[in-house]
């Protein structure tokens, strides 16, 4: 063939191409994962350490059992403690109880001889008067203290010489009467109706006869004077 004759050659199409690409692509991947699986089956065999899942759990269950020994052993010596006490408290108790029950010795007490039939009248005698003088001293005692209370109270009569509403005049009016010598003092009272007034008095009496003087001078005064009860 000479350079001027034309060329029959096809050019390669784009699918062509990728197929052709794609193909080793998946060569390459499918070298490489059988390189990684070589690697790991390779690797089990040579690592130094290699764990034995049988032997750990054989010597988990024989540190279990020894630990379960040794918890018995405690309980056990723990226990015997307890009752060696308790048997020590017991016979501590019995000792306690021996010296209690030793009992000592009582003494004799002397025999009291009964008292003859007279002497226990003549006493009956004597108690019989002396609570017989109590009673008469008792009665004595009332008989003075009464009369004094009789006197006390038999002061029950005073002189009334005014009945005022206001409070302040009331005041003034004890006031004055006290100036001239009278032994004026003031009661409130409460008359129905009226509500509160205010009472001018003049001295305690034990009957008319010792108010008459008083009530002469007071109605000298210019005041309206008379006897009430308190």
């Amino acid at each position: 063939m000479t350079k001027n004759e034309p060329t029959n050659k096809k050019k390669p199409s784009l699918w062509a191409n990728r197929k052709h690409i794609a193909m080793w692509l998946l060569i390459v991947l499918f070298v490489a994962a059988w390189m990684f699986a070589l690697g790991i089956f390779v690797g089990r065999k040579t690592v130094p350490v290699a764990f034995d899942i049988d032997k750990l759990q054989k010597e988990l269950v024989v540190l279990k059992q020894a630990d379960i020994e040794k918890q018995r052993r405690h309980a056990k010596i723990n226990s015997a403690e307890a009752n060696g006490k308790i048997n020590f408290d017991y016979y501590d108790k019995l000792k306690d109880s021996k010296n209690i029950n030793k009992r000592e010795p009582t003494a004799v007490k002397p025999k009291t001889t009964p008292l003859p039939k007279k002497t226990i009248k003549r006493t009956k005698k004597k108690v019989a008067k002396t609570q017989t003088e109590k009673t008469s001293k008792m009665t004595q005692k009332e008989k003075n203290v009464k009369p004094e209370r009789k006197n006390k109270s038999e002061k029950t009569l005073t002189i009334q010489t005014a009945s005022l509403k206001d409070s302040n005049d009331e005041d003034q009016m004890v006031a004055e009467l006290k100036k001239k010598g009278y032994a004026a003092y003031k009661v409130m009272g409460v008359i129905p109706d009226k509500g509160i007034w205010f009472r001018v008095r003049v001295g305690h009496y034990e009957n008319s006869a010792g108010a008459a003087d008083t009530i002469k001078r007071l109605k000298k005064d210019g005041l309206d004077a008379f006897l009430v009860n308190k």
